[in-house]
């Protein structure tokens, strides 16, 4: 069950990155592997706003994900999420995705002038965001570590991530 999975996200999984703000963390679910994030607590305030007034970021990822689907755009493909709340806080929430492997990050390319194909890929990533623009999406955390690559035989393919 995807429930033990979070409840054991502490202790179990292997972690992706650093994980200074968030963390995600990969699990083995029958065939298939599975990424799991937790969104950092908020502060005290947002505990409250995200309680009763806006919907968690665990949510709004998903349904996210759903949207850029439909509009015929990549990401991994959302499977849950979850959100943990008291009586008047909230406190953590989870989005589940199913494990995509890639070749590099868009990050790669920021970090590494000298990333062999670089101005190739740099080329097809602006041709995907003019895509993005010409499908109504303005990607708001377009940052270098939410785009994922894979190499294919023509090109690249590009995912967007969170």
């Amino acid at each position: 069950q995807i429930d033990m999975l979070l409840q054991n996200f502490d202790s179990e999984g292997t972690l992706l990155g650093s994980g200074a703000r968030n963390r995600i963390k990969i699990f083995s679910y029958g065939e298939i592997q599975l990424n799991v994030k937790s969104f950092k607590v908020p502060n005290p305030v947002n505990r409250v706003v995200y309680r009763f007034f806006r919907k968690s970021k665990a949510e709004r990822s998903f349904e996210y994900a759903h949207l850029l689907l439909k509009k015929g755009l990549h990401t991994p493909f959302p499977v849950a999420y979850a959100v943990e709340k008291s009586p008047l806080f909230f406190k953590n929430s989870f989005y589940v995705t199913e494990h995509l492997p890639y070749d590099l990050r868009y990050r790669d390319l920021v970090q590494q002038p000298e990333y062999p194909l670089r101005e190739e890929i740099i080329r097809a990533f602006t041709r995907f965001t003019f895509e993005l623009h010409e499908k109504g999406v303005e990607f708001l955390d377009h940052s270098p570590g939410n785009t994922l690559i894979q190499r294919k035989k023509k090109g690249y393919k590009f995912f967007l991530v969170d």
